[in-house]
């Protein structure tokens, strides 16, 4: 297949499999499931529609094996031999770095409208007999069975809900299980689990944190995918690291006796920065949203204090706007007239937040009040301006 061939069967191939069940705004609290159509599988390649484990292993030099020890569940890189190893011994195998699933996750993460590096994918292969032990996994997954049958042990998670890592029976309960969750974790499998038995064309979703366990019924195939999304405390936290480590004092190495003594004038600084760095994101999407203007000259805007123009090349009006945003800066590249490029550097050198149109008609009159107006919308829509209601 060629690259674009390849590119659009992964876009047909994400529509048949996800059949518009799944919005990630609003996912399911309990499993779910639907059919599909097993022959759009097809589409990821000749040699994988055989779809029996020597071929599989073919496509890929290592593959992924779990298993456990030492009270903790290992998940380890093996190549052909081990693996094939592995699955006659009995434990699953996971091939999952094969180039035609670099589009299929980028074409799923287009139809959820999320980041393709929180989707990955992989092909689960299992002989007759082999088990997966009970756990649960911070990403929510989709399986796609493909060929033979394979038992689901499903039970919702009372100990450990929305949880930052997985966890699996037998394992050991670290620092990072207690953060989320106070409650002992348990030691054998739950009497009141339900039962689910996948056949080809059977699509079983989990959500994240439930507790499932699995059989090969027969020797089974399917195709998984499993889509980590970011939780809000990482995406702040990143973010305010962004922000703090902009000034020295949050830069400078310092002794932890030292950074406990200042924990006090520390922390009201955080709250301070963490406030205006959200008022202006806030600010900031909200002209990416909805743009609030006025065609009243006289209207005053508030300039986002975090935000910022650069004139980039002044005789074609070349500028860009850079805004704080939860996810890092973000860029809007503007084309203006070049007669409006002294009103961006008046705005960039501005000592007051607060600006009109015609605040800034008196400063430059050689500019319309009409065409400045119209700056003044443009870089609300941008988000470097508020407008103040």
């Amino acid at each position: 297949m060629t690259n674009d061939s390849h590119g659009f069967a992964a876009s047909s191939l994400a529509k048949v499999l996800l059949c518009n069940r799944i919005d990630v705004d609003d996912l399911p609290e309990h499993p779910i499931r639907w059919s599909f159509d097993t022959s759009a599988i097809g589409t990821l390649g000749d040699s994988l529609s055989q779809w029996n484990i020597e071929n599989l292993l073919h496509e890929s030099p290592t593959s992924s094996i779990r298993y456990q020890r030492d009270e903790r569940t290992h998940v380890e890189r093996v190549p052909r031999d081990i693996a094939r190893a592995s699955y006659e011994a009995g434990l699953p195998v996971v091939i999952d770095r094969l180039p035609a699933f670099r589009p299929i996750c980028e074409s799923i993460a287009r139809e959820l409208d999320i980041d393709s590096r929180d989707v990955t994918c992989g092909i689960f292969a299992s002989d007759k007999g082999a088990t997966a032990p009970l756990h649960f996994d911070q990403a929510f997954s989709i399986a796609f069975q493909i060929i033979g049958r394979k038992k689901w042990l499903l039970r919702k998670n009372d100990v450990a809900e929305s949880p930052l890592v997985g966890w699996a029976l037998g394992d050991k309960v670290n620092d990072e299980h207690r953060i989320f969750s106070g409650n002992p974790f348990p030691t054998e499998m739950p009497d009141d689990c339900t039962t689910e038995i996948a056949s080809p064309g059977d699509a079983l979703l989990i959500p994240s944190g439930y507790w499932h366990a699995t059989e090969a019924l027969e020797r089974s195939v399917s195709f998984n995918i499993h889509i980590a999304l970011p939780i809000p405390a990482d995406v702040y936290l990143s973010f305010m690291r962004r922000v703090l480590c902009q000034k020295r004092v949050w830069r400078q190495g310092m002794s932890r006796r030292r950074i406990e003594k200042n924990m006090e004038r520390l922390a009201s600084e955080f709250e301070s920065e963490a406030g205006r760095a959200m008022r202006s994101v806030i600010v900031g999407n909200r002209g990416q949203r909805d743009g609030q203007t006025s065609n009243d000259p006289r209207s005053p805007y508030r300039i986002n204090p975090a935000a910022t123009i650069s004139v980039d090349h002044a005789e074609s009006g070349a500028c860009t706007v850079h805004v704080p945003s939860i996810h890092g800066t973000r860029r809007v590249e503007l084309d203006l007239d070049p007669s409006l490029i002294n009103a961006c550097r008046r705005l960039r050198n501005n000592a007051n937040d607060a600006v009109s149109a015609e605040y800034l008609f008196h400063s430059i009159p050689t500019v319309s009040l009409e065409d400045i107006g119209h700056l003044l919308c443009i870089l609300a829509r941008a988000g470097f301006l508020h407008h103040v209601e």
